[in-house]
């Protein structure tokens, strides 16, 4: 896979930085990155407020896809050592990438993530994080020798439906038999790790496929339509490059990023989640809008404690009144 003059420019800085050590996978305290833009800010709060609760003592990192004034004002005056505020550059992507849908921003910003920190926890803005990511680090990447884990359970359709052929030449894969039946994960959240055997079979190709509009987006505009109809060509952007990937690093072995337990999400959809050691959990329509009362509580627990800041920020995360910045 020859890289473009974007996708070039991101890896290159991203192999500049130093790799995370295998032997530490199974100690690590993960630091939680997610992104929004605008449209999706206070779903993104609602679910961030959720999962601070459950790790008070974890570092949230939030990167900035496209949001007003208002939004960005109250994210950089929070506490950074809590919340960290980071501006996505939109420009470092090839033009024809830049559609949100494409998720080539996704790449970029956990590339960019795993440089920073070396080991992270990925959520996008509609997963809230409910239960105990440990379990998963110690039985599937300490055990299994990966450092790769999806945070939820098995994907809905096989492999082989999400993997369309014109992405089979970046991977290197002659064909999808070996694909069928295999569910993989969802890639709204996971765990991962930039050891050395991650950067190098992992990451660093989904970089490549990243600066490629075939490999990102073979239906060229940002549908999952990317043939005639859905069934001939189905292509789901960052899952179906993660499910490539992650398939020919592991030969097809689930086990090696994917907690077995969560398998029972197929069979048993009645089972409440968190016996079965999810720790993501989604819901793009559903989801809690913080009330006056939880706004407040959890921008002071976000460091922010000036009464006239605490009013005008209640605003914005709630949709009420701003008032001037």
């Amino acid at each position: 896979m020859v890289a473009t003059d974007f996708s070039a420019n991101v890896i290159n800085s991203y192999l500049s930085g130093p790799t995370y050590p295998s032997e530490q996978v199974p100690l690590a305290k993960l630091t939680l990155v997610t992104a929004a833009s605008s449209t999706y800010f206070q779903q993104s709060l609602s679910n961030i407020f959720v999962t601070s609760t459950k790790y008070q003592d974890h570092k949230i990192v939030f990167w900035d896809l496209g949001l007003d004034d208002y939004q960005v004002a109250m994210l950089q005056a929070m506490d950074q050592t809590k919340l960290e505020y980071k501006k996505f550059n939109w420009e470092q992507l090839s033009p024809e990438l830049r559609n949100p849908k494409q998720m080539a921003w996704k790449v970029t910003v956990v590339l960019k993530s795993l440089a920073q920190y070396g080991s992270i926890l990925w959520f996008d803005a509609a997963v809230s994080l409910k239960g105990d990511y440990r379990n998963m680090v110690q039985t599937v990447a300490a055990v299994q020798n990966s450092c790769f884990v999806f945070t939820n359970g098995p994907a809905q359709i096989d492999a082989a439906s999400t993997v369309p052929n014109p992405v089979l030449p970046f991977w290197g894969l002659s064909d999808k038999n070996a694909l069928v039946g295999v569910y993989g994960g969802q890639s709204h959240s996971f765990i991962a790790f930039n050891t050395e055997e991650c950067r190098r079979e992992l990451w660093k190709p989904l970089g490549l496929c990243a600066g490629h509009l075939t490999c990102m987006d073979p239906s060229r505009h940002g549908s999952r339509i990317c043939g005639a109809n859905i069934h001939e060509c189905r292509h789901i952007f960052d899952t179906s490059a993660l499910t490539a990937v992650l398939n020919n690093l592991y030969q097809n072995n689930a086990e090696r990023y994917r907690l077995k337990s969560t398998e029972r999400t197929l069979t048993e959809p009645r089972t409440p989640k968190l016996e079965m050691g999810i720790v993501a959990f989604m819901d793009k329509l559903k989801w809690h809008t913080l009330t006056v009362k939880e706004a407040g509580f959890f921008l002071q627990h976000m460091g922010i404690t000036d009464p006239a800041m605490l009013q005008q920020f209640v605003g914005v995360i709630t949709g009420g009144e701003r008032g001037d910045l």
